[in-house]
C-alpha cells in the first residue's frame, strides 16, 4: 500500500518504513517477529508480523512514495519471482506518482496565470500566441481560438496611432530573441474606451541557448500615465505662470525706469512756464529747460524703443558695439527690481574690452535673461545676495588661453556665484 497521511506506529511498522526511506532500498522480513533489528517495533509485536516486504518508490534518485506488503500466515511469503514483480509494479507506480505530480503542479501553476492581475501570455518562437490567460481575454473581448489562429489578434486592439510602433518593437524582439517592451493603448471591450498598457516580454532558452518561448504580461498603467500627464500640465502651467509673474515684475521696473525721465520733462516744462510768465521772461532760463526737457523726452522715447525691439520678432541687424554698454544699460533698467529683493548687482568690466559684432537687440535680451534668471533663482534664498556681472578684456582672455582649463570644481563655484 501506498500511504500519504501521517503514519502511527499502529498502522505501519516504523523502524521498517523509516529504514526503507532512509536506505532507498527494499527491506524483506520471512519472519519479522523474530527478526532482532525489527522485532521489538511496537507494530510487529501488537501484530505479530511475518512475512514484510516495504519497497520505496524512487524516480529519478528522487524518493516519490512506498509500498508497504505483509503476510501474517506464512513465513517467506514474498518469492524472489514475486519480489522482481513487485518492483515492476513499483517502478510503475513511480511513474505514475510522478506524473500525477507534474499534472498537480501543472494546473496549479495554470490556475495561478489565470488569476493573476494582469493579462499573462506566452509565444512560440515565431511570435505566435500559444496561451493566453482569461484577464486578457475578458479586456480584449476575444477567445482562445481567435487568439491562436490569428498571430497578430493582440494588434486588432491596439489604437491604429500605436500600431506602426508596436508592431515594429514586436517584431524586433521576436526576430532577435531579445524579447521586448511597448507601451500601447489598448481597446476595452467592455466599453469601447483605450486605456494605456506596458506589454513585456522575455525569453526562455533551453541548455543550448535556443529560443523555447516568450513569456509576457500586459499591465494596465493607464492611470499612472494620466497622473505623469497631470504632473507635466502642473508644471507647465507653473512655469507659465512664474514667467508672467516676473514679466509683471518686470514691467513694473521698467515703469519706474521710464516714470524717472517723464517727470524730468514734466518738471523742465513746468520751469519753462514759470520762466515765461515773468513780467520779463528769462529767455536763458526757459532755453534750458526746454533742452533738458527735450533731452528727458528723448531718454524716455529711447527706453521705450529698447524694450519694444527686444520683443518684436525682425531680422537680425548686425552692428559692432561694445558689450559693456549693453551690460551696464541692462543693468540700470534691472537695478529697481533686483533691489525690490535686496539683491545688490555688480559689475567688474576691462578697461580693454572688445567690440563685438552682432544684432545689439538680442544680446541684451540675452543679457536681460540671464540677469532676470538669477534674481529668480536667488529672491528667496536667508543668505546674503549679490550678482556679479564680470567682463574679461583681451589680455585677459589672452591668458586664460594660454593657462590650462580650471577643475570640474572651480568652473561650477565659478557659475554659480558670477553671471
Amino acid at each position: 500500500m501506498a500511504r500519504c497521511a501521517e503514519i502511527t506506529p499502529l498502522d505501519l511498522p516504523q523502524s521498517v518504513l523509516h529504514h526503507a526511506i532512509r536506505t532507498q532500498q527494499p527491506v524483506l522480513l520471512d519472519d519479522a517477529s523474530s527478526e532482532e533489528v525489527f522485532s521489538q517495533d511496537e507494530y510487529v509485536r501488537q501484530r505479530r508480523s511475518k512475512s514484510v516486504l516495504c519497497l520505496p518508490i524512487v524516480k529519478q534518485a528522487k524518493l516519490v512514495g512506498a509500498l508497504y506488503l505483509e503476510n501474517n500466515l506464512t513465513p517467506g511469503a514474498f518469492t524472489p519471482e514475486r519480489i522482481l514483480m513487485l518492483l515492476l509494479l513499483a517502478s510503475q507506480a513511480a511513474t505514475s506518482l510522478e506524473n500525477a505530480r507534474l499534472y498537480s503542479d501543472l494546473q496549479l501553476q495554470a490556475g495561478l496565470l489565470q488569476r493573476l492581475p494582469v493579462s499573462a501570455w506566452t509565444l512560440k518562437p515565431d511570435g505566435t500566441p500559444d496561451f493566453v490567460n482569461q484577464v486578457w481575454l475578458d479586456y480584449s473581448g476575444q477567445t482562445l481560438d481567435f487568439v491562436r489562429s490569428h498571430p497578430e489578434a493582440w494588434m486588432t486592439a491596439v489604437h491604429p496611432e500605436d500600431r506602426e510602433a508596436a508592431s515594429k518593437a514586436f517584431w524586433g524582439g521576436v526576430r532577435s530573441g531579445q524579447g521586448f517592451t511597448i507601451e500601447t493603448r489598448s481597446l476595452r471591450a467592455q466599453d469601447g474606451s483605450y486605456r494605456w498598457h506596458l506589454q513585456q516580454a522575455v525569453v526562455l532558452r533551453d541548455a543550448k541557448g535556443k529560443v523555447l518561448k516568450f513569456i509576457g504580461t500586459t499591465t494596465d498603467i493607464d492611470e499612472q500615465k494620466r497622473a505623469e500627464e497631470a504632473l507635466r500640465q502642473a508644471q507647465a502651467d507653473l512655469a507659465r505662470i512664474s514667467r508672467a509673474t516676473t514679466m509683471g515684475e518686470l514691467a513694473a521696473s521698467l515703469a519706474h525706469e521710464i516714470a524717472q525721465p517723464i517727470a524730468a520733462a514734466i518738471l523742465g516744462a513746468k520751469n519753462c512756464l514759470r520762466w515765461l510768465d515773468r513780467d520779463k521772461p528769462d529767455l536763458d532760463e526757459v532755453r534750458a529747460a526746454a533742452i533738458r526737457s527735450a533731452r528727458d523726452g528723448e531718454r524716455a522715447a529711447e527706453i521705450l524703443g529698447r524694450i519694444h525691439r527686444q520683443f518684436e520678432k525682425s531680422a537680425l541687424n548686425k552692428e559692432t558695439f561694445d558689450v559693456g554698454e549693453i551690460i551696464r544699460e541692462t543693468v540700470g533698467l534691472l537695478r529697481s527690481e533686483a533691489l525690490r529683493y535686496n539683491i545688490s548687482v555688480r559689475t567688474e568690466m576691462a578697461a580693454d574690452l572688445l567690440q563685438i559684432a552682432g544684432d545689439r537687440v538680442r544680446v541684451q535680451q540675452v543679457v536681460m535673461n540671464l540677469i532676470v534668471n538669477s534674481i529668480e533663482a536667488m529672491k528667496d534664498l536667508d543668505r546674503t545676495r549679490e550678482i556679479v556681472i564680470r567682463r574679461a578684456g583681451r589680455l585677459a582672455q589672452s591668458a586664460a588661453r594660454r593657462s590650462p582649463s580650471p577643475a570640474p570644481a572651480q568652473r561650477r563655484l565659478y557659475r554659480r556665484h558670477h553671471t
